[in-house]
Protein backbone atom coordinates (compact mmCIF):
# COMPACT_ATOMS: atom_id res chain seq x y z
CA UNK A 1 0.00 0.00 0.00
CA UNK A 2 1.35 3.64 -1.20
CA UNK A 3 2.22 5.83 1.10
CA UNK A 4 -0.47 8.97 1.01
CA UNK A 5 1.81 12.79 1.41
CA UNK A 6 -0.91 16.11 1.42
CA UNK A 7 1.00 18.95 0.24
CA UNK A 8 -0.06 22.48 1.17
CA UNK A 9 1.21 25.20 -0.74
CA UNK A 10 -0.35 28.04 -2.31
CA UNK A 11 -0.81 28.21 -6.03
CA UNK A 12 0.27 26.07 -9.17
CA UNK A 13 4.09 26.72 -9.66
CA UNK A 14 5.62 26.09 -13.15
CA UNK A 15 8.90 24.67 -10.88
CA UNK A 16 6.29 22.16 -8.53
CA UNK A 17 3.78 20.77 -10.95
CA UNK A 18 6.61 18.38 -12.21
CA UNK A 19 7.56 17.24 -8.74
CA UNK A 20 3.92 16.50 -8.14
CA UNK A 21 3.61 15.06 -11.23
CA UNK A 22 6.51 12.66 -10.35
CA UNK A 23 5.49 11.77 -7.33
CA UNK A 24 1.95 10.93 -8.38
CA UNK A 25 3.07 8.08 -9.94
CA UNK A 26 4.18 6.18 -6.97
CA UNK A 27 2.50 7.61 -3.65
CA UNK A 28 -0.70 8.47 -3.02
CA UNK A 29 -0.79 12.36 -3.16
CA UNK A 30 -3.21 14.84 -2.69
CA UNK A 31 -1.78 19.25 -3.12
CA UNK A 32 -4.03 21.44 -1.46
CA UNK A 33 -3.74 25.28 -2.89
CA UNK A 34 -4.63 27.73 -0.28
CA UNK A 35 -4.64 31.12 -2.16
CA UNK A 36 -7.58 29.85 -4.64
CA UNK A 37 -8.51 29.54 -7.45
CA UNK A 38 -8.47 33.54 -8.44
CA UNK A 39 -4.19 32.30 -8.15
CA UNK A 40 -4.94 31.03 -11.67
CA UNK A 41 -5.37 35.11 -13.01
CA UNK A 42 -3.59 36.29 -10.66
CA UNK A 43 -2.12 40.08 -11.73
CA UNK A 44 2.00 39.22 -11.02
CA UNK A 45 3.29 42.79 -9.18
CA UNK A 46 7.09 42.43 -10.07
CA UNK A 47 6.09 41.22 -14.32
CA UNK A 48 3.67 44.26 -13.66
CA UNK A 49 0.70 42.09 -15.68
CA UNK A 50 -1.30 39.23 -16.03
CA UNK A 51 0.49 36.27 -15.93
CA UNK A 52 -0.35 32.57 -17.06
CA UNK A 53 2.05 29.69 -17.73
CA UNK A 54 1.85 27.67 -20.94
CA UNK A 55 2.78 24.69 -18.99
CA UNK A 56 -0.17 22.55 -18.08
CA UNK A 57 0.24 22.61 -14.16
CA UNK A 58 -2.91 20.93 -13.26
CA UNK A 59 -2.41 16.97 -14.71
CA UNK A 60 -1.23 13.93 -13.39
CA UNK A 61 -1.78 14.82 -9.72
CA UNK A 62 -4.67 14.90 -7.53
CA UNK A 63 -5.53 18.49 -6.28
CA UNK A 64 -8.11 20.84 -5.05
CA UNK A 65 -8.12 24.70 -4.36
CA UNK A 66 -9.27 25.62 -1.00
CA UNK A 67 -11.65 28.48 0.07
CA UNK A 68 -9.76 31.73 0.33
CA UNK A 69 -11.69 33.94 2.81
CA UNK A 70 -9.03 36.54 3.01
CA UNK A 71 -9.88 40.32 1.90
CA UNK A 72 -6.98 41.11 0.19
CA UNK A 73 -5.81 37.66 -1.23
CA UNK A 74 -2.57 36.78 -2.25
CA UNK A 75 0.99 35.82 -0.57
CA UNK A 76 2.54 39.40 -0.40
CA UNK A 77 0.80 39.55 3.70
CA UNK A 78 0.26 37.25 6.64
CA UNK A 79 -3.62 37.80 6.53
CA UNK A 80 -3.70 36.92 2.64
CA UNK A 81 -3.85 33.15 2.89
CA UNK A 82 -6.96 32.38 5.38
CA UNK A 83 -8.61 28.93 4.63
CA UNK A 84 -11.02 28.17 7.43
CA UNK A 85 -11.32 24.29 6.11
CA UNK A 86 -7.56 23.71 5.71
CA UNK A 87 -7.12 21.17 8.69
CA UNK A 88 -10.82 19.70 8.21
CA UNK A 89 -9.28 19.25 4.58
CA UNK A 90 -6.52 17.58 5.50
CA UNK A 91 -8.08 15.41 8.31
CA UNK A 92 -10.54 13.89 5.77
CA UNK A 93 -7.31 12.95 3.41
CA UNK A 94 -5.80 10.83 6.09
CA UNK A 95 -2.08 11.20 5.40
CA UNK A 96 1.08 9.77 6.53
CA UNK A 97 2.84 13.02 6.19
CA UNK A 98 2.25 16.38 5.47
CA UNK A 99 5.10 19.05 3.25
CA UNK A 100 4.30 22.48 3.92
CA UNK A 101 6.01 24.97 1.33
CA UNK A 102 6.72 28.37 2.87
CA UNK A 103 5.19 29.59 6.26
CA UNK A 104 4.69 32.95 5.98
CA UNK A 105 0.84 33.38 5.98
CA UNK A 106 -1.50 32.33 8.76
CA UNK A 107 -3.74 29.20 7.18
CA UNK A 108 0.00 28.04 6.68
CA UNK A 109 0.99 28.79 10.51
CA UNK A 110 -2.05 27.25 11.71
CA UNK A 111 -1.76 23.95 9.89
CA UNK A 112 2.08 24.01 11.77
CA UNK A 113 0.45 24.21 14.90
CA UNK A 114 -2.42 22.10 14.46
CA UNK A 115 -0.51 19.01 12.75
CA UNK A 116 2.60 19.09 15.51
CA UNK A 117 2.79 16.01 17.05
CA UNK A 118 -0.31 14.30 15.08
CA UNK A 119 1.29 13.58 11.66
CA UNK A 120 5.03 14.05 10.71
CA UNK A 121 5.67 17.49 8.88
CA UNK A 122 7.81 18.53 6.73
CA UNK A 123 8.94 21.59 5.16
CA UNK A 124 10.00 23.07 1.83
CA UNK A 125 11.90 26.50 1.62
CA UNK A 126 14.72 28.37 0.16
CA UNK A 127 15.38 31.06 2.51
CA UNK A 128 19.09 32.01 2.55
CA UNK A 129 21.02 34.42 5.66
CA UNK A 130 22.14 36.43 2.79
CA UNK A 131 21.39 40.10 3.93
CA UNK A 132 20.79 39.48 7.42
CA UNK A 133 20.95 42.46 9.58
CA UNK A 134 21.84 42.75 13.41
CA UNK A 135 20.24 44.11 16.31
CA UNK A 136 16.89 43.85 17.93
CA UNK A 137 15.09 43.05 15.07
CA UNK A 138 17.65 40.13 14.39
CA UNK A 139 16.89 38.82 17.98
CA UNK A 140 13.12 38.36 17.37
CA UNK A 141 13.36 37.37 14.19
CA UNK A 142 15.76 34.43 15.81
CA UNK A 143 13.27 33.31 18.30
CA UNK A 144 10.62 33.16 16.05
CA UNK A 145 11.51 31.44 13.35
CA UNK A 146 13.19 28.87 16.05
CA UNK A 147 9.86 28.72 17.56
CA UNK A 148 8.04 28.12 13.84
CA UNK A 149 10.70 25.38 12.94
CA UNK A 150 10.47 23.57 16.34
CA UNK A 151 6.96 22.12 14.95
CA UNK A 152 8.61 20.74 11.62
CA UNK A 153 10.47 17.24 11.90
CA UNK A 154 12.09 17.62 8.44
CA UNK A 155 13.45 20.05 5.84
CA UNK A 156 14.59 19.56 2.25
CA UNK A 157 17.01 22.11 1.85
CA UNK A 158 17.83 23.16 -1.63
CA UNK A 159 21.25 24.06 -1.10
CA UNK A 160 24.09 24.89 0.87
CA UNK A 161 23.17 28.25 1.78
CA UNK A 162 19.92 26.76 2.75
CA UNK A 163 20.85 24.28 4.52
CA UNK A 164 23.22 27.38 6.70
CA UNK A 165 20.16 29.16 7.26
CA UNK A 166 17.95 26.09 8.42
CA UNK A 167 20.94 25.26 10.80
CA UNK A 168 21.03 29.15 12.46
CA UNK A 169 17.07 28.56 13.07
CA UNK A 170 17.37 25.28 15.22
CA UNK A 171 17.32 22.24 12.72
CA UNK A 172 19.85 19.45 13.51
CA UNK A 173 22.11 18.02 11.09
CA UNK A 174 19.55 14.87 11.10
CA UNK A 175 16.54 16.62 10.07
CA UNK A 176 17.99 18.01 7.00
CA UNK A 177 17.51 16.34 3.97
CA UNK A 178 18.88 17.62 0.48
CA UNK A 179 16.44 17.25 -2.32
CA UNK A 180 17.81 19.81 -5.03
CA UNK A 181 16.72 23.02 -6.26
CA UNK A 182 15.11 21.90 -9.75
CA UNK A 183 13.77 22.87 -13.43
CA UNK A 184 12.90 20.72 -16.15
CA UNK A 185 16.29 20.63 -17.32
CA UNK A 186 15.31 18.37 -20.37
CA UNK A 187 13.60 20.36 -21.45
CA UNK A 188 15.57 23.22 -21.47
CA UNK A 189 18.31 21.33 -23.21
CA UNK A 190 16.51 20.10 -26.30
CA UNK A 191 17.87 21.40 -29.31
CA UNK A 192 15.93 24.92 -30.17
CA UNK A 193 19.04 25.96 -32.51
CA UNK A 194 16.73 26.63 -35.53
CA UNK A 195 14.47 28.88 -33.64
CA UNK A 196 17.46 30.61 -31.11
CA UNK A 197 19.43 31.23 -34.21
CA UNK A 198 16.14 33.12 -35.72
CA UNK A 199 16.04 34.86 -33.03
CA UNK A 200 19.64 36.83 -33.33
CA UNK A 201 18.66 37.47 -36.86
CA UNK A 202 15.87 39.28 -35.91
CA UNK A 203 17.43 41.32 -33.52
CA UNK A 204 20.37 41.83 -36.07
CA UNK A 205 23.06 39.46 -34.03
CA UNK A 206 25.65 38.02 -36.26
CA UNK A 207 26.55 33.96 -35.21
CA UNK A 208 29.93 35.74 -34.32
CA UNK A 209 28.83 38.02 -32.56
CA UNK A 210 28.02 37.96 -28.18
CA UNK A 211 24.75 38.15 -26.92
CA UNK A 212 24.66 38.42 -22.92
CA UNK A 213 21.20 37.90 -21.63
CA UNK A 214 19.23 38.83 -18.61
CA UNK A 215 15.57 37.10 -17.58
CA UNK A 216 13.18 37.71 -15.36
CA UNK A 217 11.75 40.64 -13.77
CA UNK A 218 12.66 44.02 -14.03
CA UNK A 219 13.00 45.34 -10.39
CA UNK A 220 14.86 47.06 -8.69
CA UNK A 221 16.04 43.49 -6.60
CA UNK A 222 17.13 41.90 -9.61
CA UNK A 223 19.08 45.12 -10.28
CA UNK A 224 18.74 45.04 -14.05
CA UNK A 225 20.33 48.65 -14.13
CA UNK A 226 23.59 47.84 -13.00
CA UNK A 227 24.18 45.06 -15.54
CA UNK A 228 23.44 47.99 -18.31
CA UNK A 229 25.56 50.47 -16.50
CA UNK A 230 28.80 48.03 -16.83
CA UNK A 231 27.41 47.23 -20.34
CA UNK A 232 27.98 51.09 -21.32
CA UNK A 233 30.89 51.35 -19.56
CA UNK A 234 32.46 48.38 -21.28
CA UNK A 235 31.84 49.61 -24.69
CA UNK A 236 32.06 53.40 -24.11
CA UNK A 237 35.34 53.65 -26.22
CA UNK A 238 34.04 52.01 -29.03
CA UNK A 239 33.76 53.52 -32.57
CA UNK A 240 31.31 55.62 -33.94
CA UNK A 241 28.32 53.21 -34.97
CA UNK A 242 25.49 54.83 -36.64
CA UNK A 243 25.18 57.14 -39.57
CA UNK A 244 23.46 60.89 -38.94
CA UNK A 245 19.46 60.16 -41.08
CA UNK A 246 19.41 63.90 -41.79
CA UNK A 247 21.95 66.16 -40.28
CA UNK A 248 25.14 64.98 -40.39
CA UNK A 249 28.25 67.26 -40.69
CA UNK A 250 29.20 67.97 -44.38
CA UNK A 251 33.32 68.09 -43.78
CA UNK A 252 34.92 65.87 -41.78
CA UNK A 253 36.43 68.20 -39.29
CA UNK A 254 33.08 69.46 -37.71
CA UNK A 255 32.24 67.82 -34.35
CA UNK A 256 29.32 67.15 -31.91
CA UNK A 257 30.59 67.16 -28.24
CA UNK A 258 28.36 65.87 -25.71
CA UNK A 259 28.85 66.51 -21.73
CA UNK A 260 27.89 64.00 -19.79
CA UNK A 261 29.18 62.16 -16.53
CA UNK A 262 28.91 58.81 -16.15
CA UNK A 263 28.05 56.55 -13.27
CA UNK A 264 31.58 55.88 -12.22
CA UNK A 265 32.23 59.60 -12.23
CA UNK A 266 34.64 59.62 -15.44
CA UNK A 267 34.17 61.84 -18.58
CA UNK A 268 34.30 60.48 -22.22
CA UNK A 269 36.45 62.15 -24.54
CA UNK A 270 35.09 64.06 -27.20
CA UNK A 271 34.16 62.42 -30.43
CA UNK A 272 34.93 63.61 -33.67
CA UNK A 273 31.94 62.89 -36.30
CA UNK A 274 32.45 61.67 -39.44
CA UNK A 275 29.67 60.99 -41.45
CA UNK A 276 28.27 58.95 -38.46
CA UNK A 277 26.44 59.03 -34.49
CA UNK A 278 28.23 58.57 -31.15
CA UNK A 279 27.26 56.27 -28.93
CA UNK A 280 29.22 55.06 -25.95
CA UNK A 281 27.55 51.46 -26.48
CA UNK A 282 30.30 50.72 -29.23
CA UNK A 283 30.51 50.04 -32.77
CA UNK A 284 28.57 45.94 -32.99
CA UNK A 285 30.43 45.74 -35.85
CA UNK A 286 34.07 45.97 -34.14
CA UNK A 287 33.37 44.58 -30.90
CA UNK A 288 30.09 42.58 -31.44
CA UNK A 289 28.74 42.41 -27.96
CA UNK A 290 25.00 42.77 -27.18
CA UNK A 291 22.50 43.03 -24.53
CA UNK A 292 19.30 41.32 -24.57
CA UNK A 293 16.73 42.10 -21.68
CA UNK A 294 14.07 40.04 -21.63
CA UNK A 295 10.76 40.73 -19.32
CA UNK A 296 9.15 43.54 -17.93
CA UNK A 297 8.14 45.27 -14.88
CA UNK A 298 8.75 48.94 -12.82
CA UNK A 299 12.30 49.40 -14.22
CA UNK A 300 10.84 48.73 -18.03
CA UNK A 301 10.68 51.88 -18.58
CA UNK A 302 13.69 53.84 -17.69
CA UNK A 303 16.04 50.94 -18.46
CA UNK A 304 14.78 52.10 -22.53
CA UNK A 305 15.25 55.70 -21.64
CA UNK A 306 18.85 55.07 -20.40
CA UNK A 307 20.00 52.84 -23.33
CA UNK A 308 18.72 55.14 -25.71
CA UNK A 309 19.98 58.26 -23.95
CA UNK A 310 22.65 57.01 -23.28
CA UNK A 311 25.58 59.85 -25.03
CA UNK A 312 29.11 60.79 -24.80
CA UNK A 313 30.86 63.76 -23.67
CA UNK A 314 33.61 65.89 -22.81
CA UNK A 315 32.79 68.06 -19.84
CA UNK A 316 30.73 68.43 -16.91
CA UNK A 317 29.17 71.80 -17.75
CA UNK A 318 25.35 72.38 -16.56
CA UNK A 319 23.19 74.70 -18.66
CA UNK A 320 19.56 75.85 -18.28
CA UNK A 321 16.88 75.16 -20.57
CA UNK A 322 15.26 78.02 -22.08
CA UNK A 323 11.62 77.97 -21.53
CA UNK A 324 11.17 78.53 -25.08
CA UNK A 325 12.63 75.39 -25.98
CA UNK A 326 9.73 73.62 -23.86
CA UNK A 327 6.94 72.71 -26.25
CA UNK A 328 9.96 71.57 -28.71
CA UNK A 329 11.63 69.41 -26.55
CA UNK A 330 8.23 68.22 -25.40
CA UNK A 331 7.00 67.39 -28.87
CA UNK A 332 10.42 65.86 -30.15
CA UNK A 333 10.43 63.38 -26.38
CA UNK A 334 6.56 62.22 -27.73
CA UNK A 335 8.26 61.19 -31.06
CA UNK A 336 10.75 59.43 -29.85
CA UNK A 337 9.05 58.04 -26.76
CA UNK A 338 6.24 56.43 -29.47
CA UNK A 339 9.35 54.33 -30.43
CA UNK A 340 10.46 53.04 -26.98
CA UNK A 341 7.01 52.04 -26.27
CA UNK A 342 7.49 55.16 -22.83
CA UNK A 343 5.95 58.24 -22.40
CA UNK A 344 6.64 62.18 -23.60
CA UNK A 345 6.46 62.67 -20.19
CA UNK A 346 9.03 60.38 -18.46
CA UNK A 347 11.35 60.56 -21.10
CA UNK A 348 11.27 64.34 -20.92
CA UNK A 349 11.96 63.77 -16.85
CA UNK A 350 14.95 61.33 -17.71
CA UNK A 351 16.95 63.07 -20.00
CA UNK A 352 15.61 66.73 -20.76
CA UNK A 353 15.40 68.41 -17.69
CA UNK A 354 13.28 71.56 -18.35
CA UNK A 355 11.24 74.40 -17.25
CA UNK A 356 14.14 76.65 -15.75
CA UNK A 357 16.26 73.19 -14.62
CA UNK A 358 19.35 71.84 -15.91
CA UNK A 359 20.04 69.34 -18.34
CA UNK A 360 20.93 65.86 -16.45
CA UNK A 361 22.75 64.96 -19.59
CA UNK A 362 23.63 68.82 -21.49
CA UNK A 363 24.73 68.52 -24.98
CA UNK A 364 26.48 71.23 -27.20
CA UNK A 365 26.75 70.97 -30.45
CA UNK A 366 29.35 73.83 -33.20
CA UNK A 367 27.25 73.81 -35.93
CA UNK A 368 23.48 73.01 -35.27
CA UNK A 369 22.03 74.95 -32.66
CA UNK A 370 18.94 73.16 -32.76
CA UNK A 371 20.54 70.08 -30.56
CA UNK A 372 17.60 68.54 -29.20
CA UNK A 373 16.36 67.37 -32.53
CA UNK A 374 19.82 64.72 -32.24
CA UNK A 375 18.29 62.60 -29.44
CA UNK A 376 15.67 61.46 -31.04
CA UNK A 377 18.56 59.62 -33.49
CA UNK A 378 20.60 58.64 -30.83
CA UNK A 379 19.20 55.42 -30.30
CA UNK A 380 21.64 52.17 -29.43
CA UNK A 381 21.18 48.92 -31.94
CA UNK A 382 23.30 46.86 -29.61
CA UNK A 383 20.92 46.99 -26.35
CA UNK A 384 17.29 44.87 -26.78
CA UNK A 385 14.12 44.40 -25.40
CA UNK A 386 11.73 41.90 -25.33
CA UNK A 387 8.62 41.25 -23.43
CA UNK A 388 7.73 38.65 -20.56
CA UNK A 389 8.28 35.57 -22.68
CA UNK A 390 6.59 32.08 -21.27
CA UNK A 391 7.96 28.82 -20.04
CA UNK A 392 7.61 27.03 -23.55
CA UNK A 393 9.56 30.06 -25.36
CA UNK A 394 12.55 30.12 -22.93
CA UNK A 395 14.57 27.47 -24.03
CA UNK A 396 14.69 29.33 -27.13
CA UNK A 397 15.41 32.92 -25.37
CA UNK A 398 18.17 30.79 -23.70
CA UNK A 399 20.16 29.03 -26.37
CA UNK A 400 20.22 32.64 -28.24
CA UNK A 401 22.71 33.68 -25.33
CA UNK A 402 25.98 33.48 -25.01
CA UNK A 403 26.32 34.43 -21.33
CA UNK A 404 23.64 34.99 -18.98
CA UNK A 405 24.02 37.64 -15.76
CA UNK A 406 22.06 37.34 -12.82
CA UNK A 407 23.00 40.67 -11.35
CA UNK A 408 20.37 40.53 -7.99
CA UNK A 409 20.78 42.54 -4.45
CA UNK A 410 19.22 39.17 -3.10
CA UNK A 411 17.76 36.20 -4.53
CA UNK A 412 17.33 33.19 -1.90
CA UNK A 413 18.17 30.94 -5.26
CA UNK A 414 17.82 32.08 -8.79
CA UNK A 415 16.32 28.96 -10.88
CA UNK A 416 16.87 31.11 -14.30
CA UNK A 417 20.31 30.41 -13.25
CA UNK A 418 19.43 26.52 -13.74
CA UNK A 419 17.88 27.06 -16.77
CA UNK A 420 20.76 29.15 -18.23
CA UNK A 421 22.82 26.44 -17.73
CA UNK A 422 20.55 23.34 -18.11
CA UNK A 423 20.56 25.37 -22.03
CA UNK A 424 24.24 24.96 -22.11
CA UNK A 425 25.44 28.63 -21.08
CA UNK A 426 27.96 30.24 -19.27
CA UNK A 427 26.25 32.58 -16.15
CA UNK A 428 27.95 35.52 -14.54
CA UNK A 429 25.73 35.82 -10.97
CA UNK A 430 26.45 38.24 -7.99
CA UNK A 431 27.39 36.95 -4.35
CA UNK A 432 24.01 37.74 -3.34
CA UNK A 433 22.15 34.59 -5.56
CA UNK A 434 21.42 31.89 -3.31
CA UNK A 435 22.35 29.11 -6.10
CA UNK A 436 26.22 30.61 -6.17
CA UNK A 437 28.26 28.60 -3.86
CA UNK A 438 26.47 25.35 -5.26
CA UNK A 439 26.26 25.82 -9.34
CA UNK A 440 29.18 27.99 -10.29
CA UNK A 441 32.68 27.85 -10.19
CA UNK A 442 34.94 30.74 -10.89
CA UNK A 443 36.82 30.20 -13.89
CA UNK A 444 34.83 26.95 -15.09
CA UNK A 445 31.23 27.55 -15.71
CA UNK A 446 31.38 31.18 -15.13
CA UNK A 447 32.09 33.72 -12.32
CA UNK A 448 30.91 35.27 -9.36
CA UNK A 449 30.60 38.86 -8.57
CA UNK A 450 30.83 41.12 -5.94
CA UNK A 451 26.76 42.89 -5.49
CA UNK A 452 26.69 46.29 -6.23
CA UNK A 453 30.08 46.51 -7.38
CA UNK A 454 29.89 47.05 -10.88
CA UNK A 455 33.59 47.85 -11.34
CA UNK A 456 33.95 44.15 -11.11
CA UNK A 457 30.80 42.76 -12.58
CA UNK A 458 32.18 45.06 -15.90
CA UNK A 459 35.89 43.34 -15.59
CA UNK A 460 34.16 39.95 -15.48
CA UNK A 461 31.93 40.40 -18.03
CA UNK A 462 35.49 41.52 -20.45
CA UNK A 463 36.78 38.57 -19.10
CA UNK A 464 34.33 36.39 -20.17
CA UNK A 465 33.08 38.38 -23.57
CA UNK A 466 36.67 38.82 -25.26
CA UNK A 467 36.58 34.67 -26.01
CA UNK A 468 33.32 33.29 -27.58
CA UNK A 469 35.64 29.46 -26.94
CA UNK A 470 35.75 30.34 -23.27
CA UNK A 471 31.87 31.13 -23.61
CA UNK A 472 31.63 27.88 -25.30
CA UNK A 473 33.55 25.71 -22.79
CA UNK A 474 31.80 27.12 -19.67
CA UNK A 475 28.38 25.96 -21.14
CA UNK A 476 29.55 22.49 -21.89
CA UNK A 477 30.51 22.46 -18.25
CA UNK A 478 27.27 24.33 -17.12
CA UNK A 479 25.30 21.31 -18.72
CA UNK A 480 27.25 18.60 -16.71
CA UNK A 481 27.21 20.52 -13.33
CA UNK A 482 23.45 21.19 -13.86
CA UNK A 483 22.44 17.16 -14.63
CA UNK A 484 22.21 15.92 -10.86
CA UNK A 485 20.21 19.23 -9.85
CA UNK A 486 17.20 17.34 -11.29
CA UNK A 487 12.98 16.75 -10.43
CA UNK A 488 13.99 12.99 -10.25
CA UNK A 489 16.65 13.75 -7.22
CA UNK A 490 14.47 15.60 -5.86
CA UNK A 491 11.29 13.64 -5.87
CA UNK A 492 13.80 10.98 -4.98
CA UNK A 493 15.10 12.28 -1.54
CA UNK A 494 10.76 13.06 -0.87
CA UNK A 495 10.05 9.67 -1.32
CA UNK A 496 12.83 7.86 0.56
CA UNK A 497 12.14 9.86 3.46
CA UNK A 498 8.29 8.85 3.01
CA UNK A 499 9.27 5.35 2.94
CA UNK A 500 10.78 5.52 6.47
CA UNK A 501 7.29 6.12 8.37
Amino acid sequence: MSKKLAIITTHPIQYYAPVFQLLAKSIDLKVFYTWGESSLKKFDQGFKKQVEWDLPLLYGYEYEFLKNTAEDKGTHHFNGIVNPDLILKVSDFKPDAILIYGWAWKSHLQAFRFFKGKIPIYFRGDSTLFNNRMGLKSVVKNLFLKWVYSKVNFAFYVGRANKNYFKKYGFKESQLIFAPHAIDNERFAENRTQEANALRSNLGIAEEDTLILFAGKFEKVKNPELLLNAFIGMTKESEIMKKLEDRRPKTKDQSIKFKVQSQNSQVIKTSTLVDQTVSPLGDVRRTGIHLLFVGNGELEESLKLKSSLAISGDGLAEKEVESSKLKEVESLAEDKAQGLGVSGEALVDEGLKVKGKRFEEYITQDKHPNLISHISHLITKNVHFMDFQNQLQMPVVYQACDLFCLPSLSETWGLAVNEAMASGKAVLISDKVGCGIDLVTNGKNGYIFESENESDLQSKLITMCANKDLLRNMGKASLAKIASWSFDNQVTAIKTELDKI
